[in-house]
């Protein structure tokens, strides 16, 4: 008499490989971001007033 499994071998090596792909991207992915530098600051913006395509005003203050 054969005995089959219920459940595929495949199952078993599936789930953790996986898990482990899942942990290394969010590593790599928490690395990437907490390993970039600060932008440096290349000057400030003078004033400005734009107007948009409704006629409205757009002021440096509305950003």
């Amino acid at each position: 008499m054969t005995t089959t499994n219920s459940t595929p071998k495949g199952i078993f090596w599936t789930v953790p490989v996986i898990a482990l792909l899942a942990i290394a991207a969010a590593v790599i992915i928490n690395w990437a971001e907490t390993s970039r530098p600060e932008l440096p600051v290349l000057g400030q913006v003078p004033r400005f007033s734009f107007t948009e395509r409704s006629g409205k005003p757009v002021t440096q203050d509305d950003l």
